[in-house]
């Protein structure tokens, strides 16, 4: 158009584009009219006279026009208008539909890509709240599990405890020497069974997390004797010969765990060795102790060699069909080793026997340690000691009056809150209560109602929790884990005793 704003030129794409009539444009026909009539076309709802307005002002300022507009049809216009050097204006434009179009799908794909996103978080976020409540539920199913076990640990440790008692009891009237080996076999026995309830507590403790590995130096033939002992006279039952190798090395590690693992694998070789020898051999390697159990049994296939460790999981072979057993021991085993950082491995043949080897930390010996002596048989070292004891289990406080009494302790027995404190008229000089007794109560409460001063306490429980411990510690008591060791209770006596000595009778001082 010239700078009267009528038409100049035009091409006949701008015909199609806009689908005018064919005699429509000529040249010097005014802007005005092709701007109504497109203007009509598009059906405007702002006005068409306003519209053409506005577009020739702008024209007759010659200011630069960058629009873009949408026809009828649909179709999408990309307009550009510039003023010329002389005067006059000049509009091109273009069909974008298809970019457009293109540009629409990108952004509704965009959008859709967004909301699934949105969608999967949402899930995610919801899945992760489902875990997370899973988990909590699989952690309070280990805690009642754990808690569970400790019950059943602690109603089955109390009749074990008091076998070990009157063991100790009958200890004191044995002389002769195959009896004293009959009762060091029983109190073996005693001791297996009470490892086995320990380690399946600690067991579920592992499972929960609770549970840790307490190391400690430890001399290894400390671990391997009593493991010899045990097993003896299995390994002559079934004319095998057993062999632990003597040993003065040092290990550092949890020495009850070790044990158990090593319990597990003698226990399996002599179980599946028909006849031959079971040989526990020592090897010092780099800073490291590696402890082996070799057999000459029935021997392990390659391929089963690592499901063994399985729970549950058994040998099919004729040759142990009639051997007892469940599949437990290696898994349990691998498991405690795990603990120490170490593993179980396993190297075998089948029909030539098989070697389980585990690898502990060396270290040096303790200065000055020395295994216990047990006290002679016989003596009587708390002659005039007055011992009130509390327990609600019948067969606890026999073991413990039979115990006491070869002693020389003048012993006497409750079984719960209202006994005891009628016997403690009595002013015994020391008190040994359990600490978990009937109707919720608990022996250091019971204790605690004495008059001062109060006698020394000795809290005897199965149960192990640290709280029951440092309760009794922060009372002023002294503590020992069921089943109690003679020994151990013995010391603790003697200990105690220095302290009621002004109140035992002369007499029973002379005595002793």
């Amino acid at each position: 158009m010239d700078r009267d704003l009528r038409v100049v030129a035009w091409n006949p794409r701008y015909v199609e584009l806009f689908a005018l009539p064919a005699d429509f444009l000529y040249v010097g026909r005014a802007i005005k009219d092709v701007l109504k009539c497109n203007a009509e076309r598009a059906q405007r709802q702002e006005g068409i006279g306003l519209f053409v307005e506005r577009r020739l002002a702008h024209l007759r300022m010659g200011q630069p026009h960058h629009t873009e507009r949408r026809l009828h049809d649909g179709r999408v216009l990309e307009i550009h208008g510039l003023a010329m050097p002389g005067g006059g204006y000049v509009t091109s434009y273009s069909d974008i539909t298809e970019h457009k179009q293109t540009a629409e799908a990108l952004r509704l794909s965009n959008d859709q890509l967004e909301q699934r996103v949105q969608q999967r978080t949402q899930e995610l976020a919801k899945t992760n709240a489902e875990l997370a409540v899973a988990k909590q539920k699989a952690e309070q199913a280990d805690a009642d599990k754990t808690r569970f076990l400790a019950a059943a640990s602690h109603d089955l440790v109390q009749p074990l405890n008091a076998a070990q008692l009157f063991a100790g009891a009958l200890g004191e009237k044995l002389v002769a020497q195959d009896e004293r080996a009959l009762l060091e076999q029983l109190n073996q026995s005693l001791h297996s069974t009470e490892d086995l309830l320990k380690t399946l507590l600690d067991l579920s403790k592992l499972d929960a997390g609770v549970l840790q590995p307490q190391r400690e130096a430890v001399s290894l033939s400390r671990v391997l004797k009593p493991l010899r002992d045990q097993f003896a006279a299995t390994a002559r039952q079934q004319h095998l010969q057993l062999r632990v190798q003597e040993t003065a090395v040092w290990v550092q590690t949890d020495p009850r765990m070790l044990q158990r693992i090593l319990q597990n694998l003698i226990s399996n070789a002599i179980r599946y060795t028909a006849n031959g020898r079971v040989h526990v051999g020592v090897r010092r390697l780099d800073g490291k102790i590696r402890i082996e159990v070799h057999d000459t049994g029935i021997g392990i296939a390659a391929e089963q060699q690592q499901r063994i460790f399985d729970e549950f999981h058994r040998l099919h072979d004729p040759a142990i069909s009639g051997v007892p057993g469940h599949g437990l021991g290696l898994a349990i085993s691998q498991r405690l080793a795990r603990a120490l950082h170490s593993a179980i491995n396993v190297q075998s043949l089948p029909g030539r026997g098989s070697c389980f080897s585990v690898i502990v930390d060396r270290t040096a010996p303790l200065a000055g340690d020395q295994e216990p002596t047990p006290p002679s048989s016989g003596s009587h070292p708390f002659i005039g000691l007055q011992v009130l004891c509390l327990d609600n289990e019948p067969a606890m406080l026999s073991g413990l009056s039979s115990l006491l009494s070869s002693w020389g302790c003048q012993v006497t027995t409750a079984r719960d809150r209202q006994e005891f404190l009628l016997a403690a008229k009595m002013k015994p000089h020391i008190v040994l209560a359990d600490y978990q007794l009937d109707h919720e109560d608990n022996g250091l409460a019971v204790w605690s109602q004495l008059a001062e001063p109060r006698p020394p306490l000795i809290v005897l429980s199965a149960n192990r929790d640290a709280s029951v411990r440092e309760a009794v510690l922060r009372a002023g008591g002294d503590y020992l884990a069921k089943p109690v060791k003679p020994l151990a209770l013995r010391g603790l006596l003697q200990r105690l005793r220095s302290s009621v000595e002004d109140t035992i009778p002369e007499s029973a001082e002379n005595a002793s």
